[in-house]
């Protein structure tokens, strides 16, 4: 079981965020992203760090509450791991890997192991983007 570091995941992370800013308009779910992506970014960043080795993510949300909009972000060897969070405040790190929460949205209410179901419905349109997303990566960061 490979751990991978936190400059590893930060490499990758801002390797996979690039790829979807310079790609969203060829996607069908990544067209306003970071705004309203969290989940199928997420799972993005998951399925590709898996591929790497790191098989222990989980997949993390907060619900809308009165404080703050639903979020969801994933968990590896206790990093929190979020490219999507400057949605809500651009003064936000667009690329988050930390041990300990930089907002206060990171606070999760749920959590579940990383799976492909979690897509739903939109399964079959998050495959067809993450084919695009993946194909574009740099050579070091595919599988």
């Amino acid at each position: 079981m490979k751990r991978l570091t936190l400059t590893q995941l930060k490499n990758i992370c801002l390797s996979i965020r690039e790829s979807i800013e310079l790609n969203k308009s060829k996607t069908n779910l990544f067209k306003e992203f970071p705004q309203g992506c969290c989940r199928d970014a997420s799972l993005i960043v998951g399925i590709i760090l898996k591929k790497m080795g790191a098989i222990e993510l989980v997949y993390c949300r907060r619900d809308f509450d009165l404080h703050y909009k639903s979020h969801a972000w994933l968990e590896y060897n206790s990093f929190i791991i979020d490219i999507t969070a400057d949605q809500f405040d651009t003064t936000i790190p667009n690329v988050i890997v930390s041990r300990t929460p930089i907002m206060p949205f990171h606070q999760k209410q749920h959590e579940e192991p990383l799976t492909f179901s979690i897509a739903g419905m939109d399964a079959i349109d998050l495959l067809k983007d993450m084919e695009i997303i993946e194909g574009a990566l740099s050579p070091k960061f595919s599988s």
